[in-house]
């Protein structure tokens, strides 16, 4: 946090060069944080209420989007551009030195047993592939986390294009189905708590995902706003409601002291989704159209959801931790 607030201070420099140190510093910074608080959650964990939360952690991301909707411009017009990224820096780096001066269980954390993986860059990444289940789990996210970002990135470009929204109606939309998020991403941790296969559940709602993306497909200004929005709020609460769900099924499908390692390797694949989705989607929109472009990323989904849903055990022949490991 300390870091990351410093990367987004260090972009108030007018300069090529500092913007794109600025962003790597962010981008560090910003990739260890699900990793670590896996880890640590994987501490506390038992066999009910771990999908929840984890939800409950993961909702810090959509609002920490909505809080700096509502902070930034303001900011930017009263301070100019320059000096908001100071000011929000320095705020983000101050509140994560607080938090380590305030909370001793930060400054006092207890050393963790070790993994008995090689610390090598890449290990994270080879300990997904040794284990197929994981792999197929971590490779449907790819396509889950381009879906989350395709709809934040062209949400209002389209519904302005195709519905012939207003600007103003279009970006209510576009926070509607980030709350969407929010709740979603609570209501399926809850869910998968209490059902046999959160597999199967992350297949459900990469089911619903691909049925929203393809009534998207469809708008036209003949369609009710009503309608518009039920279906933004749909993928909303499927596109950034899924990641609560994915996780706790990472945490519990290895050792305590392998979740970092776990997750860690997963999120490469997520990230990845993150990085070509959009313009992977932006590319396909500018060839056949937003219609054509928004069912290929809803087939694109299902098939990744119906990969997910495969388990295979391990090379331990483990396909799940036991409830004993849960207690590390």
């Amino acid at each position: 946090m300390v870091t990351g607030g410093a990367g987004l201070a260090l972009l108030a420099v007018p300069h090529l060069a500092a913007s794109l140190l600025a962003t790597a510093i962010i981008g560090l910074s910003y990739g260890p944080l699900t990793p670590a608080s896996s880890h640590v959650l994987a501490r506390y964990r038992s066999g009910a209420g771990m999908a929840f939360l984890v939800s409950v952690r993961q909702t810090s991301v959509p609002m920490g989007g909505v809080l700096a909707g509502l902070v930034a411009p303001p900011l930017v017009l009263g301070l100019g551009w320059n000096a908001a990224c100071v000011a929000i820096g320095g705020v983000t780096a101050a509140l994560g030195a607080a938090v380590w001066v305030a909370v001793s269980i930060v400054r006092n954390e207890p050393p963790d047993k070790p993994h008995g993986h090689s610390a090598s860059l890449f290990e994270p990444v080879r300990f997904i592939f040794r284990r197929p289940g994981l792999a197929s789990l971590a490779t449907s996210s790819v396509v889950y986390a381009a879906m989350q970002l395709v709809l934040s990135s062209f949400l209002v470009v389209y519904l302005t294009s195709a519905a012939g929204m207003n600007l103003l109606l279009a970006g209510a939309l576009l926070s509607a189905s980030q709350l969407a998020g929010v709740v979603g991403r609570l209501g399926w941790g809850f869910v998968a708590d209490r059902v046999p296969s959160p597999r199967l559940l992350l297949l459900g709602i990469a089911l619903l995902m691909a049925v929203a993306a393809g009534l998207m497909s469809l708008f036209t200004e003949a369609w009710p706003v009503a309608a518009i929005a039920a279906v933004v709020i749909l993928l909303g609460a499927t596109a950034s409601g899924w990641n609560g769900v994915f996780l706790a099924e990472i945490v519990r499908d290895v050792r305590p002291a392998e979740v970092g390692l776990a997750t860690s390797g997963s999120l490469m694949f997520t990230y990845l989704g993150i990085v070509l989705g959009p313009s992977l989607f932006g590319a396909l929109a500018s060839a056949v159209g937003f219609p054509k472009a928004y069912i290929v990323m809803g087939a694109a989904v299902l098939l990744g959801g119906i990969l997910g849903a495969f388990r295979r055990a391990g090379p331990s022949g483990n396909a799940r931790a036991r409830p004993s490991d849960s207690l590390g």
